[in-house]
């Protein structure tokens, strides 16, 4: 088996350390995505699809400021497991210099940008937006270092805090009546609360240093990464803007409220792995066996955790909304089943992860951007025929996401030299669990099903499903379960 001729050479200090920061990381992403999703299934009921849209444009630009922000140090802290002083504080200040810049900018020019995207009414929103540049910069270093040292407990509670905080501060300025307003304060809420608890649980602190060799070492990573950022952020919400141009600020709600209930928790979720396994591969870069090994574990991990999930949600996803709203985000139900679809394949976004963790951050960039090229191409093709909507854009975007992703994958497994064998493994377990999983889901298509109370399926369709895919799948599940379970306690030790 692959396992076994992998076995020898890989430091079981690092497999546990990987292993169990995924169970921690998972455990963190798992209540944080719960505790959003709750937030936007209560906000759902009190806000319109129009104000869904505004939020949308601050979604933008609050991601536009994490890029921003990090300049893309994180990953070359990560990457650099040498690097310390002067380097960290310099990253610190440089963080922290263009951050507030780009702030400063964009609320003197919140109008101008308004008007360029062909919404005026959206000053104001970039305004409040505009303040968490700063913020983003603020916490990089402690956030990268807690990443580098694989300390994945910590930064799971961090999240976990924050996302409450953000859940708290939304509902209660919801029923207050604030409404869009009070949603923006929950999201600056939550950045102000993630930066409190980030640099409280790192030891780190900056000194008041800027080495100039240390700026150059740290753009040559930095740069391309921060580049391949933002193409990623354009290739995230070019259906937004899609959508917006061709059919308004409501159809924008209504995507944004399908995305937000499907793509991005598994985005998230896969992130689960992929903040894990960058750290872990860029150890062992230098290392060929332990970094083919370090590539298929977290494929493996990835594979069976997001492809579940997103059968799950793309399954039982439009029958919550009938059920819980009636006919209010209707239009956003089909873009929720693509949605969930197309979030399965972030699992295999570990191609990008593999090329940041070599030190190759570009050829992330490349694959954005054939991303991108994906989306346009397929778009042209389905709004040809039907127009431009949030399920033809939904459609495009499921396209472009599976298609890159698998070329990413394939590239990356090619030059680890992963053997044909170990691709069949990691494929066979998971291909199966998910053709039988997806055939109570299926059934309830049919015609048939047309009278079922939306209610019954819920309660019984997502633990049909779970059960179809754990039997379909069971030796492969205990292998994963009990390999984080067997790593928790020398984990809880270590920290």
């Amino acid at each position: 088996m692959v396992r076994e001729q992998y076995r020898d050479g890989v430091s079981p200090s690092l497999r546990d350390r990987a292993i169990t920061g995924v169970f921690w990381s998972g455990a963190g992403i798992l209540g944080a995505n719960a505790a959003r999703s709750g937030t936007i299934v209560l906000l759902g009921f009190w806000l319109p699809a129009a104000t869904f849209g505004d939020l949308a444009i601050a979604s933008v630009v609050f991601a536009i400021a994490q890029v921003v922000g990090e300049l893309g140090l994180v990953g070359a802290i990560i990457q650099t497991p040498e690097a310390e002083e002067p380097i960290l504080s310099t990253a610190f200040w440089l963080n922290c210099a263009v951050s507030v810049a780009v702030g400063l900018i964009t609320l003197a020019s919140a109008e101008g940008i308004a008007a360029l995207i062909g919404y005026p009414s959206a000053a104001p929103i970039l305004r409040v937006a505009s303040l968490s540049f700063p913020i983003a910069g603020f916490t990089v270093v402690p956030r990268a270092l807690l990443m580098r040292e694989l300390r994945f407990r910590w930064l799971s509670a961090v999240n976990l805090w924050a996302e409450l905080t953000f859940g708290v501060v939304a509902i209660g300025a919801t029923l207050a009546g604030a409404g869009l307003w009070g949603v923006l304060a929950a999201m600056i809420a939550h950045r102000t609360a993630l930066s409190i608890l980030l640099w409280i649980s790192s030891a780190w602190r900056p000194r008041a240093v800027i080495d100039g060799d240390a700026v150059a070492a740290l753009l040559r990573f930095g740069g391309p990464a921060s580049v391949s950022g933002m193409f990623a952020q354009a290739a995230d919400y070019i259906g937004y803007a899609a959508v917006g141009r061709f059919v308004g600020i409501a159809g924008v709600g209504y995507y944004h409220f399908a995305a937000q209930a499907s793509m991005l928790p598994l985005q998230r979720l896969s992130g689960v792995v992929l903040r894990v396994a960058f750290p872990a591969m860029a150890q062992v870069q230098k290392q060929p066996e332990r970094l083919q090994r370090a590539f298929f574990d977290s494929s493996k991990y990835l594979l069976a955790i997001s492809l579940p999930a997103g059968l799950l949600l793309a399954g039982a996803g439009p029958w919550f909304l009938r059920a819980a709203y009636g006919e209010k985000w209707l239009d956003s139900e089909t873009p929720l089943r693509l949605l969930a679809l197309a979030g399965i394949f972030f699992a295999l976004e570990i191609g990008k992860a593999y090329y940041r963790a070599v030190g190759r951050p570009e050829w992330a960039m490349y694959l954005v951007a054939l991303r991108v090229g994906f989306f346009l191409g397929t778009l042209w093709a389905v709004a040809s025929v039907g127009g431009v909507t949030p399920v033809s854009v939904a459609a495009a975007m499921a396209v472009a996401v599976m298609l890159s992703a698998i070329a990413g994958w394939v590239l990356a497994a090619c030059e680890v030299g992963l053997p044909a064998r170990a691709v069949a493994e990691l494929l066979r377990p998971v291909a199966q669990g998910g053709l039988v999983a997806a055939i109570p889901a299926a059934l309830l298509e049919l015609p048939w099903a047309a009278g079922v109370s939306p209610w019954i399926v819920v309660a019984l369709l997502p633990p049909t499903m779970a059960v179809a895919y754990l039997l379909a799948t069971t030796s492969e599940h205990r292998r994963i379960l009990l390999g984080l379970l067997h790593s928790l306690p020398g984990q809880h030790r270590r920290e």
